[in-house]
């Protein structure tokens, strides 16, 4: 049985739990895929979507550029944050809209994940 997908997923959710409860994990779905022939490896590229929605008001290191959500690290207060990179603050009960891809190798042990990349986010 293929297991790309359950394999990204679970990937994505532990990404989420390093939130520490801030952030909660809502819906991840498979969107495209294709494969792809890199140095002689096949890797299998998971265009995906997913929800996650703030438990309680955080603040976000990024930017309009790379973004916020390439992770899950998340500040309590804005004292927190670097003055030079402010970040933004998104409070309790705001649900965030994520687009992005993820790159799995496949190996005798089934797939294993490769890359992530969050492409797109909105709010």
């Amino acid at each position: 049985m293929d297991d790309r997908i359950a394999v990204a997923q679970k990937d994505f959710i532990e990404r989420v739990a390093k939130s520490n409860g801030a952030v909660k994990f809502e819906e991840f779905t498979k969107t495209d895929g294709y494969e792809q022939d890199f140095m002689g490896m096949k890797i299998y590229m998971l265009e995906w979507k997913a929800t996650v929605s703030v438990e309680r008001t955080i603040y976000k290191s990024g930017d309009g550029i790379m973004g916020y959500w390439q992770d899950f690290h998340v500040m309590n207060s804005a004292k927190e944050q670097n003055p030079f990179f402010p970040g933004k603050r998104f409070d309790a009960g705001k649900k965030i809209y994520l687009t992005g891809q993820y790159s799995l190798q496949k190996t005798e042990n089934g797939w294993r994940v490769e890359g992530y990349e969050v492409k797109r986010q909105q709010w």
